[in-house]
């Protein structure tokens, strides 16, 4: 496309066919957002150049208008403009290669060097002129219409509202960046933004929403999918966030439309980085896209400099750095997390042993670890991630727990699962308690897994006379397992 879009240059820069426009209808391709980037940025070419992703009606208005078709990639795979072209009588300007060129070529296929700009540009130039007089009427046998008529008919239309899809299609397993150097179109951010920093940009209120196009990533060959498109667990999306690490403690909820994909509260210390949670297929509006919602308070830093008017600094929340969409079907997500030997695919059983510094990193960033006690908090809830991708088939939770408690002060909790009251208990004493919890399908579609533990009393060991343990109360963990349920 650079041939091309340096002859419109040209053009433009002699003022030379100033009606003739160039439509790039297949879209951004993988790998051209640099050049996509460069034809938006450049004024003497933007208004004359479009790269649109037109597809049944929209792309029918194009072939109906069109003048000239031109294919000057040397790739076979452009044959089919060239067929489409013979069928619909226009002329086609091709590169000179056999498999475009080949010797059965009706007189509208032409066959041009591709290295030779001058050559493809009075060529254009010829067949734009030509197209203009076989189209201008000699005679006109239509009714007379008035200025008032025209002037009414061009006031209907420009006011008549035209949906323009300016989102790119993402492909299964696409990083789509989001600092102040990713390509355009990838991610529309609609309210509640800061502009982009490098490498990432921050929601400026407490809700933030964005759009993904995701249409394209169920299907097989790149058109609408062939099988359920509400397969469940089948999509996925892969969100990378950043906190600045002297963030407090607050509650994380990322939504699309009305379905909560993940809920935790998280802090600078303790956000996973990499979330992957499975999006219900069916969760796409009628133009193939996902509206997303991160739901995170915003502050103002302490340390954040005046505005240069002076003004106090614009709150900040959580920071995007990237999203993914994946299939699940074909794409492994554990080639995109960090820390991907701590993840678990589901097929196997998966252990997490609390006095590994490790496990405590990935599972427990932000938790108080006591020897004869492991690992807890003095909150009155604390938070594990326990990395398992969505998907997972039913599974056995297996907790190791000592309770802080004695007779005449019982201690208890509650356990909560991706926010699902999975189990309550009461204990009153201190000895060690195993409890295997059942998990069913629908209780994985969350990487990491949010596991929540709500103790009922916050007494520390000190205070009740079991040590001089003052760092967790409640309760401590020893270690947590995860194995498929065979009963299934």
């Amino acid at each position: 496309m650079r041939l091309l879009t340096r002859i419109w240059a040209r053009l433009a820069a002699r003022n030379a066919a100033p009606d003739l426009h160039l439509v790039i209808a297949g879209g951004i391709a993988p790998g051209a957002e640099a050049l996509a980037d460069s034809i938006n940025r450049d004024p003497r070419i933007a208004g004359h150049v479009h790269i649109v992703a037109a597809e049944g009606a929209e792309l029918e208005w194009l072939w109906a208008r069109a003048c000239m078709i031109l294919c000057p990639s040397e790739s076979a795979d452009w044959n089919w403009p060239v067929t489409e072209s013979r069928a619909r009588g226009l002329p086609c300007l091709v590169a000179d290669i056999p498999e475009l060129a080949d010797s059965d070529a009706e007189a509208t296929v032409e066959a041009l060097d591709p290295d030779d700009l001058p050559l493809w540009e009075r060529r254009i130039l010829a067949h734009a002129q030509t197209q203009q007089e076989a189209r201008s009427p000699v005679v006109n046998d239509s009714p007379q219409t008035s200025w008032a008529d025209m002037a009414a008919a061009l006031g209907t239309l420009s006011t008549t509202p035209r949906h323009v899809t300016t989102l790119r299609a993402l492909r299964a397993g696409e990083i789509a960046l989001v600092g102040i150097d990713a390509p355009p179109w990838a991610i529309g951010f609609i309210t509640g933004w800061h502009p982009a920093e490098a490498g990432l940009r921050h929601t400026a209120s407490d809700r933030a929403v964005f759009r993904l196009r995701a249409d394209r990533v169920l299907s097989d060959d790149g058109g609408p999918s062939k099988e359920d498109p509400a397969t469940p667990g089948r999509l996925l999306l892969h969100l990378r966030l950043q906190l600045a690490t002297d963030r407090p403690r607050a509650r994380l909820r990322i939504t699309c439309g009305d379905t909560c994909l993940f809920e935790a509260p998280v802090s600078g210390t303790s956000l996973p980085r990499d979330l992957v949670l499975a999006v219900p297929a069916n969760a796409l509006d009628p133009e193939g896209c996902l509206t997303l919602a991160l739901h995170f308070p915003t502050r103002t830093g302490p340390a954040a400099p005046p505005s240069e008017d002076g003004t106090a600094p614009a709150p900040q929340g959580i920071g995007l750095v990237s999203a993914q969409l994946l299939d699940a079907r074909r794409n492994n997500p554990l080639v995109t997390v960090r820390n991907a030997d701590c993840w678990s695919e589901g097929l196997h059983a998966q252990e997490v042993d609390f006095a590994l510094e490790s496990h405590r990193a990935v599972v427990a960033p932000d938790l108080h670890v006591a020897p004869g006690w492991g690992v807890g908090s003095l909150l009155a809830s604390f938070v594990l991630f326990v990395p398992i991708l969505p998907g997972a088939g039913p599974r056995i939770l297996g907790l190791t727990l000592r309770p802080v408690a004695r007779p005449d002060a019982p201690s208890g909790a509650s356990f909560y699962w991706n926010g699902r009251l999975l189990h309550e208990a009461q204990w009153h004493d201190n000895q060690p308690v195993a409890l295997n919890l059942p998990l069913t399908e629908a209780d994985l579609q969350t990487g990491p897994a949010v596991l929540e533990i709500r103790p009922t009393a916050l007494a520390t060991p000190a205070d009740l006379g079991l040590g001089h343990e003052q760092g967790l109360s409640g309760l401590g963990l020893f270690d947590l397992t995860l194995t498929p349920d065979v009963t299934e």
